[in-house]
């Protein structure tokens, strides 16, 4: 990408007519064809609106790959997080390649346009210890708190989702191996190990 000669303050709000025409039926198109959530509708017209607003005097028709990399620079020279800069990346490319699959003169490939890499984070590991502190500083006073910590056990122990650990049953359970079947997304199914302490499950 060469270096862009805008500053943060030129991009503006205002978009050109026929922009704002193909903006609103593309909203449309996100609405009531694609049946998106409207965080999501809202969150992809205020990333295009914010792009063609940066090309005020531009029609759609006009725009190139080169006006979609100098706008994607300035975003990362504006210090937008990786992450933001490539949602807005994945609006442009839905609402380009909607405006082509309705007959729109564009010229616009995102093919030639480098995707953004995203930072993996690592996550947080608690430690041993640390879980056993945890574990330890629990109340124990009824079967719920002993449920609750036989809950909290099994995750560290297993590795399994919040949302599988919910799902299981006593049927789940193989106590001859130790294991556990756990079910996952999409239908998916592998049994895990737990430890002999918590053969009272």
């Amino acid at each position: 990408m060469c270096a862009s000669p805008r500053k943060p303050q030129t991009i503006k709000a205002e978009i050109e007519p026929s922009s704002q025409g193909y903006l609103e039926s593309f909203v449309f198109h996100l609405k009531v064809e694609r049946g998106m959530a409207e965080n999501s509708i809202l969150a992809y017209e205020r990333d295009i609106k914010d792009f063609l607003g940066y090309f005020p005097n531009k029609a759609v028709e006009k725009l190139e790959n080169e006006d979609v990399l100098d706008y994607l620079l300035t975003l990362q020279e504006l210090g937008l997080q990786s992450s933001s800069t490539a949602r807005k990346r994945v609006a442009l490319k839905q609402f380009f390649l909607f405006l082509g699959e309705n007959d729109v003169a564009i010229h616009i490939d995102f093919d030639l346009i480098p995707s953004i890499k995203i930072a993996a984070a690592l996550p947080d590991v608690i430690s041993v210890e640390e879980m056993q502190t945890l574990l330890d500083g629990l109340p124990l006073q009824d079967s719920l708190d002993y449920r609750n910590k036989m809950m909290l056990e099994l995750l560290y122990a297993t590795g399994m989702r919040v949302s599988e650990l919910l799902g299981l049953t006593q049927r789940d359970l193989v106590p001859e191996q130790r294991m556990i079947l756990v079910r996952g997304k999409g239908s998916k199914q592998r049994y895990v190990p737990y430890l002999a302490s918590l053969d009272g499950l």
